[in-house]
């Protein structure tokens, strides 16, 4: 009983902690207090902008057809993958789609937007950004270009 009670007192303690992220009407936000703002084209690709409406990166919903790993949880063949365009720079950076998303919805890059802390006092955190493009990188155009027959297309 004293370890159930135990466990229980951890659990209430860790979801107190957990901060909440929902992106609803063109606005993300945390713990209901504004993040960032969104655009959506309707389908795969998401406009990513400062509180103040300056446009500062993309998110677009991608697919690497992947031979490979058919069969093996794939049945396809594809891999999916989200891929992020920061504006000033051109920096390129992708990162994996989560394998419990069915289908691209404006939450998924969101948590992974405020996971790496992108925004800080409504604007682009330059910092986190450099961050970002180090521990994520372009592993899916690299396995691309190691299988240059095959074009990477978007889902739109």
């Amino acid at each position: 009983m004293k370890i159930l009670c135990f466990v229980l007192l951890l659990l209430t303690g860790g979801a107190a902690n957990a901060q909440r992220i929902a992106a609803k009407k063109g606005l993300i936000t945390v713990d209901g207090q504004p993040y960032a703002r969104f655009e959506s084209d309707g389908a795969s690709t998401l406009y990513i902008s400062s509180l103040q409406n300056e446009r500062l990166f993309v998110v677009k919903e991608m697919v690497l057809p992947n031979l490979v790993v058919a069969g093996v949880g794939h049945s396809s063949g594809n891999v999916r993958y989200l891929q992020y365009v920061f504006t000033a720079s051109h920096t390129v950076v992708e990162t994996p789609f989560p394998s419990t998303e069915v289908y691209f919805r404006s939450i998924t890059p969101a948590r992974q937007i405020y996971a790496a802390r992108l925004f800080q006092n409504g604007t682009l955190d330059p910092k986190a950004v450099a961050d970002f493009v180090t521990n994520n990188g372009t592993p899916f155009s690299d396995r691309q270009r190691q299988l240059a027959p095959l074009p990477a297309t978007s889902t739109e």
